[in-house]
């Protein structure tokens, strides 16, 4: 898969350290997400309830999770720091 200029832009404004949380219930688009970041050479994956990170089971739930939630809808996550020292 080709690089995204949108994903070589995001990952560029974290510091060292720096960490970006997906969360959706789009199915299709988790999908091209999460194959860009995983390739991602200046990013590695964590696990998204990490407490250091800032994201837990206690996270505060976007307006289309409490809608989407109750529907049965599945939410995909995923979380990556961005490589170096902070």
């Amino acid at each position: 898969m080709s690089r995204s200029p949108f994903v070589d832009a995001a990952v560029a404004s974290l510091d060292p350290g720096g960490c970006w949380a997906v969360r959706t219930d789009h199915a299709e688009y988790f999908q091209v997400i999460s194959r860009l970041l995983r390739a991602h050479p200046e990013v590695e994956e964590i696990d998204f309830d990490d407490p250091e990170f800032g994201i837990d089971a206690g996270s505060v739930a976007s307006n289309y999770e409490l809608k989407y939630l109750p529907e049965g809808r599945e939410m995909c996550r995923i979380a990556v720091v961005r490589r170096g020292a902070p």
